[in-house]
């Protein structure tokens, strides 16, 4: 937690000695950083305050195995910083950041703009089919600028710290580390563990190798923005930004964007073996997430449970319905 007296004297380096903090109310979620809504006053305006404390630590263990390199509370920072400008060099529209420091707590901290909107998924179902066709627009155009953006091997954008690269065998790595653990607290899953790891393994031996690699965010549509006064869209969220294959960010987006909304961003040169590979790790991972918010008290126990359960009977359909299913 913080608390306004720890943020004034980055309230005035930010916007001058007159501002002050009128009110700071910490946001729900956030599963591995803080998000506080600070309204100032001289200048008045509202802003979105980020603190890198990973309190809760759901993803202690996953840290400790080595997958979880850029999100530590020191790292995470540099690379949300060196992200968002070069987000914002290639026109992918992201909130400004305003202002970074570090608390006397030794806690990084930054001023974000607030764009006053919400996520495509809360926004989607209620929005009227005019604002959903103008968002579905930008829809498009911010998912085609982001994907329009190439390089010839994986990894981050801006190498401010050392991050392995999110290739098809370091996904797999994970995820096989991820059902590892997953078996230890899910009899299901430990049953059928050797079945899942056999088809874990058809499916990454199934991918042949690519020349250019994609800029990916990794958890669209959730934290796509939409804001309420233009439907204009904004990345949130892009300490996991990297180089990598593009089926990684339309496995979520076939699974969240309703058909009509999916259009929007469909392509038709995807790898056909990559979307069933990226897709059952996306499975398992969901699974081992959903666990770990379940056992460490995420305030939002149902939705914790809710996403523990789906993925893993999800992550057993997939492997039943592969070439080594047995009855």
């Amino acid at each position: 937690m913080v608390d306004s007296t720890q943020l004034t004297d980055h309230v005035r380096a930010a916007f001058g000695t007159a501002c002050h903090l009128e009110s700071l109310d910490r946001l729900a979620g956030g599963a591995r950083k803080q998000i506080y809504r600070a309204r100032l006053r001289d200048p008045s305006l509202g802003v979105l305050v980020y603190l890198w404390h990973n309190e809760a630590g759901y993803f202690a263990d996953r840290e400790r195995a080595g997958f979880e390199d850029t999100q530590t509370d020191e790292q995470a920072p540099l690379l949300f910083d060196a992200t968002v400008r070069f987000l914002a060099n290639h026109r992918v529209s992201v909130p400004e950041v305003l202002h970074r420091g570090r608390l006397d707590s030794g806690h990084q901290v930054a001023f974000v703009e607030e764009i006053v909107g919400e996520p495509w998924t809360a926004f989607a179902p209620t929005a009227s089919p005019s604002e959903r066709a103008q968002a579905r627009e930008a829809l498009g155009a911010e998912v085609g600028r982001l994907h329009s953006i190439h390089r010839s091997w994986p990894g981050i954008p801006d190498p401010v710290v050392e991050a392995a690269a999110l290739s098809p065998e370091r996904v797999a790595e994970r995820t096989r580390w991820e059902l590892m653990t997953l078996a230890g607290a899910n009899l299901e899953i430990a049953v059928n563990r050797e079945r899942v790891e056999v088809r874990l393994q058809e499916l990454v031996e199934a991918i042949k190798p690519r020349p250019q690699f994609t800029l990916v965010h990794g958890e669209l549509p959730h934290h796509l923005l939409v804001r309420h006064a233009d439907r204009r869209l904004f990345l949130v969220d892009v300490e996991g930004v990297q180089f990598a294959d593009v089926e990684i960010d339309h496995i979520q987006c076939r699974l969240f964007l309703a058909p009509e909304d999916y259009e929007a961003v469909a392509r038709d040169d995807l790898d056909p073996d990559r979307m069933s590979f990226y897709g059952l790790c996306w499975h398992i991972s969901a699974a081992y997430a959903g666990s770990r918010l379940v056992a460490g008290g995420f305030p939002d126990q149902v939705l914790a449970r809710q996403i523990y359960e789906h993925n893993v009977r999800r992550s057993l359909e997939l492997c039943l319905q592969g070439p080594t299913a047995r009855s």
